[in-house]
């Protein structure tokens, strides 16, 4: 995994993601390393028997910068993180106009 990450550095990526069986061994080595869980997706996947299984889906960012806040700024817990780049822009909210402005006369 490490190895993964380094490269994935060295081409200019900034967030990874992936997914596992929930429950399964990748699911569980994923969150002991570190990755973050996003959450789970019912009825996603087979197994080779053919049966359906649920995924899990997980991210971790490589660069930039981890905000761990919700809308409230409250801090969260690492399973529902808010991840923004340093160079991701801040929306600005849109000028309203007046009645009269924009109009031909």
């Amino acid at each position: 995994m490490e190895q993964l990450e380094r490269e994935a550095r060295t081409e200019g990526k900034t967030l990874l993601v992936l997914d596992a069986v929930t429950g399964g061994d990748a699911a569980r080595l994923y969150e002991r390393i570190g990755w973050n869980t996003v959450g789970v997706i019912p009825n996603y996947a087979l197994y080779p028997d053919g049966r359906l299984c649920d995924t899990t889906v997980f991210w971790k960012t490589i660069l930039g910068q981890c905000v761990a806040t919700g809308a409230s700024g409250a801090r969260l817990g690492t399973a529902s993180r808010t991840w923004r780049s340093p160079r991701t822009p801040v929306r600005q909210p849109r000028r309203r106009r007046s009645r009269h402005e924009g109009r031909r006369p």
